[in-house]
């Protein structure tokens, strides 16, 4: 006869092993990237929380490599537009084929951008990676109920996002209603109860804290460095951030003898209308003084077209298209 503590210990247990072992040390994975990669294959359905630089295009790279051969079958990796060419480059850098998909095409690992998930059909593949997944945030977000509906005939399920929202219970909870670990309204049954002042609010049972994060542990992984799982964090360590500004003398505005402060947001507007081909032509000049990558951030569409006219061998990505 079962003890009423093993009978409460069983209610509390969260087993979704859906996978398979797999022994991925002659892989170019650290130490801590093939552990957490090898405890994703093992559940099958899993959700990676790593900071920038912890490698996640490599771990879920060698996920969907691993569940290809051991499901031998197709998989299909989601990512932003900017993402989806790098992953290919990835692949090719770590020994793995990845084919960029477009129109429904495919090969044995296939990498497209959320926007065309329409093409291609769930039953195709044995094995579906998110990248960047806090795309499926909102709960109420027609992407989100288009992935969650595509994801959940797939066997194997990986989600790699690195701004996870540990307090955003909303996330966590469409999260892993995707890899088809617990619907998200029955997650918020589960722990959670409404806000007495905002009913649109859920807060955490102060009881049921301690299962709670047992139960998000047991199907997603979350890290800021590999010194969170006891690995040395040498190699991981950003050199520190400089920021240097650049300023560019504004010009009277016509009509305007003198320059004025620009106070008013019609003002704001104005001031950086006026001045985009200074401030651009300051940016091509920092960034064609050497061959090093680079980056510009823009606020308006004519900044980047500009960029991209003045910058040497410049990429311009901008919403839907690469151009």
């Amino acid at each position: 006869m079962k003890s009423y503590a093993d009978v409460i210990s069983e209610k509390i247990s969260f087993n979704h092993q859906h996978g398979f072992d797999a022994d991925l040390s002659d892989t170019a994975l650290y130490p801590f990237q093939r552990q957490i990669t090898e405890w994703a294959l093992k559940i099958g359905r899993a959700a990676i929380f790593a900071d920038c630089g912890m490698g996640k295009s490599p771990m879920q790279l060698y996920w969907a490599d691993k569940v290809a051969d051991y499901a031998n079958g197709k998989i299909l990796i989601l990512a932003p537009l900017a993402v989806a060419d790098q992953t290919k480059r990835e692949g090719a850098k770590f020994g793995i084929d990845v084919h960029r998909g477009h129109t429904g095409d495919m090969g044995r690992i296939t990498v497209t951008n959320y926007a065309r998930l329409g093409y291609y059909k769930p039953e195709d593949f044995v094995g579906m990676v998110c990248d960047e997944s806090s795309i499926i945030k909102n709960h109420s977000g027609e992407t989100r109920k288009e992935l969650t509906a595509f994801m959940q005939s797939i066997r194997f399920r990986l989600l790699c996002t690195a701004t996870p929202a540990p307090n955003d219970y909303m996330e966590l909870g469409t999260s892993c209603e995707a890899i088809g670990v617990m619907r998200r309204t029955e997650m918020l049954s589960q722990f959670f109860f409404h806000d007495a002042g905002d009913t649109s609010q859920w807060v955490l049972k102060g009881h049921a804290e301690s299962a709670f994060w047992r139960f998000v542990a047991s199907w997603a992984r979350a890290l800021r460095s590999p010194k969170d799982m006891g690995y040395d964090d040498d190699r991981f360590i950003l050199p520190e951030l400089k920021m240097q500004q650049h300023i560019i003398k504004s010009k009277p505005q016509e009509g305007r003898l003198f320059v004025v402060s620009a106070l008013t947001l019609d003002d704001q507007r104005a001031e950086r209308r006026e001045t985009i081909e200074d401030r651009c032509s300051m940016v091509a000049e920092i960034a064609n003084a050497n061959n090093d990558p680079f980056v510009a951030w823009c606020s308006l569409n004519t900044e980047s077209e500009l960029l991209a006219k003045k910058i040497n061998g410049a990429v311009e990505v901008c919403g839907s298209r690469m151009v």
